[in-house]
């Protein structure tokens, strides 16, 4: 996912860039595809997220969305789920998408061996998907580097790319892209 959108840069600093916030429209765009995808999906259970100021609202404000959402949860058993969210400093506009590649593959790997640990134990079942919100071009270059195909999709702001990645073979196929204006 890319961030909604952003204010204008006045100068072109890195830490003026860093600082950027969401405009009202980007506030409500990541709140549109928060609902959305809390209406489209049922099992993302971790999100990753640019340490940048538009990004984490980003994250914010889809978060408010996915973790009200009683799909996500059934209240009369205690089975109330929450995505769990973690900043990472390498998901920038100009980091390498190969590091997050590798990055999930390892997350997964770990958290299939927790799983099956924890499903002898009938404790849980396995994960599910995985939302990573950052930036242009960066969303672009990693939809490449998952698919493993030449596919670099422009993102409108707050557009949502939905990947099937299948952790054996650490690459995964295109499904469709999901704008704000789509969505509603």
């Amino acid at each position: 996912m890319r961030h909604g959108e952003a204010e204008h840069p006045q100068n072109f600093t890195r830490q003026a860039d860093v600082e950027r916030k969401l405009t009202t429209l980007g506030v409500k765009e990541a709140s549109t595809m928060g609902k959305w995808l809390a209406n489209n999906t049922t099992d993302i259970t971790q999100c990753f997220v640019s340490p940048y100021q538009r990004a984490q609202q980003t994250s914010k404000e889809v978060l408010l969305n996915l973790n009200n959402q009683s799909t996500f949860g059934d209240e009369s058993t205690g089975d109330n789920k929450r995505v769990a969210c973690s900043t990472l400093d390498f998901i920038t506009p100009s980091g390498n998408p190969k590091t997050l590649h590798d990055y999930l593959d390892g997350f997964i790997e770990t958290d299939k061996l927790k799983s099956d640990k924890l499903e002898k134990d009938k404790q849980r079942t396995k994960g599910g998907s995985i939302l990573i919100i950052s930036h242009m071009p960066y969303v672009s270059y990693l939809v490449e580097a998952l698919t493993a195909t030449s596919t670099m999709p422009m993102f409108a702001t707050a557009s949502v790319v939905e990947i099937d990645y299948n952790e054996n073979n650490m690459t995964g196929e295109y499904i469709r892209m999901i704008a704000p204006a789509q969505s509603e």
